[in-house]
This record gives C-alpha cells, sequence and structure tokens, in this order.
C-alpha cells in the first residue's frame, strides 16, 4: 500500500511539477496505469504519457503503448451497467462451455471463474475519457519521438504469432519506438511484420550498443519483394532464417543508447524503401483452406466444433467456428475466397483499386 500511495501523490503533484516524471519512471507502466485507473486520475495519466523536455533531453514516463493500456483499451467499458451485462453474457459462456468437457478435459480447461470474478475484472472508463486515450495514443508527434534518446525508451516486443497485427493502430501498440516508423511503413506496404526487438540496450544500461531489427514473414512478401529481400541479404542488411516453422526475414541495424530514434529508425526507413507496395499474401483463402488452418485446433479441442458441419462443410458454420477462434471471417462472393479478417480484405480491395486506377492512367 505504501508503493501504491508514493505512485498516487507523484501523479497528483504530477499536473503543477512535470519533473515528477523522473521519479515516477521508477515505477512499472503497469503500476502507474493501475493506480490512476483507481483513483480516476485521468489527466495526470494522460500528462505522463506525453513525451516531454526535461534537462535537455525528451522523456516518456509511462509507456503509453503498453500491453496494460490495449487491455484497457479492449476490455473497459462505458458504463456499469454495460460491465455488468458483459460480465453476465461471459459467465454464461464459461458455463456453457464447460458443460461441454469431457471427464478427462475437464481437468485442464474447466474455468471456474465465478460471474463476480469477471466483473471485478471488468474496467470502466467513461466514453470521453477513452476517446482522450486514444487520441494521444494513436497520434504520432513524430518531432518529438525522433528526438527521444533511445537508452529513455521502453522495450517492447511485437509479437504477429500471439497478437492480431490488422491496423496501423496494431502496429503502433507492440512496435517498439526506434522500430515504429519503419513497421508502419512495412505495414503499408502490405507486409506481416512479427516481431521487433531494440535487444538489450533499452533494458541494461551496461549494454551500449546493439542491433535494432524488425522480423516479417518471408511467405507475405510478393515475388517482387522475394527478390528484394535477396538482394538485401545479399548486401548484409537482412537474413533469413526459421521461426517456429516459419520462413522470417529480419532486418536489421547497428544503434547504440545514447542514439535518437529518429537515428536509429531512418536507418530502418532506408532499407524498409527499398521494397515495393504490394497486394495482401497472406489471412485468406478458400472455405477448405481456411478450415484446415482451424484443423489443429479442432483435433486438440474438439468441442469448438460440436454442432456444426453436420451436413458438410458450409460458410455459416464457418464464420460460427472462426468466431469461436477469434477470427471475424469475412467471405468475399465475387473472388469466392474467405479472410480471416473484414480489415485484411479492405486491405487487399484498397490495393486492387489503386492498380486499376495507375493502370487506367497509363492508357491515359
Amino acid at each position: 500500500m505504501e508503493r501504491e500511495e508514493k505512485i498516487k501523490n507523484l501523479l497528483i503533484e504530477l499536473k503543477d511539477n512535470p519533473r515528477k516524471l523522473l521519479e515516477l519512471r521508477k515505477y512499472s507502466s503497469s503500476e502507474v496505469v493501475e493506480v490512476s485507473l483507481k483513483n480516476e486520475l485521468y489527466e495526470s495519466l494522460m500528462i505522463a504519457f506525453q513525451p516531454i523536455s526535461i534537462d535537455g533531453e525528451i522523456i516518456i514516463s509511462v509507456d503509453a503503448f503498453s500491453s496494460d493500456i490495449l487491455r484497457i483499451l479492449q476490455n473497459s467499458c462505458d458504463t456499469r451497467e454495460q460491465a455488468e451485462q458483459e460480465a453476465r453474457q461471459e459467465y454464461e459462456e464459461i458455463q456453457e462451455s464447460n458443460s461441454k468437457l469431457s471427464e478427462e478435459d475437464r481437468e485442464w480447461f474447466y474455468n471456474s471463474s465465478t460471474y463476480e470474478d469477471i466483473l471485478n475484472y471488468k474496467i470502466v472508463i467513461p466514453k470521453e475519457i477513452k476517446n482522450a486515450f486514444k487520441k494521444i495514443l494513436f497520434t504520432i508527434d513524430y518531432e518529438q519521438i525522433s528526438k527521444i534518446k533511445i537508452k529513455n525508451c521502453h522495450a517492447r516486443q511485437i509479437s504477429g504469432w500471439n497478437h492480431r497485427v490488422e491496423t496501423v493502430e496494431d502496429v503502433m501498440i507492440y512496435s517498439e519506438l526506434p522500430c515504429l516508423m519503419a513497421s508502419i511503413d512495412l505495414f503499408n506496404k502490405n507486409i506481416r511484420t512479427t516481431m521487433n526487438d531494440t535487444e538489450c540496450v533499452l533494458e541494461d544500461s551496461t549494454i551500449s550498443n546493439g542491433i535494432c531489427k524488425i522480423w516479417f514473414d518471408y511467405r507475405s512478401l510478393s515475388q517482387e519483394n522475394k527478390d528484394i529481400v535477396e538482394a538485401l541479404i545479399a548486401s548484409g542488411c537482412a537474413e533469413k532464417f526459421m521461426d517456429n516453422g516459419i520462413e522470417t526475414i529480419s532486418i536489421f541495424v547497428p544503434c547504440s543508447r545514447e542514439e535518437t530514434v529518429g537515428e536509429v529508425s531512418d536507418k530502418l526507413r532506408a532499407i524498409v524503401s527499398k521494397l515495393k507496395v504490394q497486394d495482401i499474401k497472406y489471412g485468406f483463402g478458400t472455405m477448405e483452406e481456411i478450415y484446415q488452418s482451424y484443423a489443429t485446433t479442432i483435433e486438440r479441442y474438439p468441442f469448438y466444433a460440436d454442432g456444426l458441419f453436420t451436413n458438410g462443410l458450409n460458410l455459416p458454420d464457418l464464420i460460427k467456428l472462426g468466431n469461436l477462434l477469434g477470427d471475424n471471417l469475412y467471405y468475399d462472393e465475387e473472388e469466392g475466397m474467405v479472410w480471416k479478417t473484414p480489415e485484411l480484405y479492405q486491405r487487399h480491395k484498397r490495393y486492387v483499386e489503386s492498380q486499376s486506377l495507375r493502370n487506367s492512367s497509363q492508357k491515359l
């Protein structure tokens, strides 16, 4: 409680004394976020999110893109009534899933959460406060960010295998600041990033120099970009390797704790600039291909498919299965393809339309 009280007092004092940010940096982002929300110190938390100049150096006190903030945005409710309704629905879904477990599976997968447990986990944030959070989180002041020294950044990793990276906001949530702009560039070229890292220079003050790198899925590349990647590998600024059975590309540049985000970012972006904008090459397939992508999960947890596909493979049941497994499937009638998310489909359509306009202009 003493630690929590210190954080609370620092947050209160922060509004009149920005230098309190230096003391606030001693605590983890999750602690600061938890204390600020518990005590409704929203204004102080938003100040802590902002890059600020102290003693001639730009710092960020609280990692605004941390998984704690992501969890808050995803799970928070506008009102207590909404929280109670969602908790009741989730509890009923848990009870239904529990009832479908075999005796063998119950030992490992039975969920003992009560309605009260779920409700206590819910966070209520008024809509206007939530919108203010989002405005801060997803508005990049690159001029300010670029001045931050690597040693004053927060360590964070992106993992496309464990987290969905479907929007620019997702990229911002999971990217470390030195990798942020280059990762957004890759996203805008429709290339699937899977991880980025500034090695230990963000976490260990005894390490002065390291490598800043971004990984992306080789399968997500067009043939043109695969050829470009091979040239990058030959030039020594990229490598190809297997990660969990997936052919992966890493692009990398040297970095030091005394360099700024902008200096490291510019080096990464120079490499990414060689790659071309392409169509989406992942996250879609025929009904059979999408179903097969779930096959391993269904084999291990057959209750997910209970009551589905009794009359063979069909689109409505496939969409239900996708929802159960966390995918918001979208069917494109024109091309007869199923997309893992509507966002991926929309990015594909934008690329197709842009190419059509380009071809039309060339004919003129």
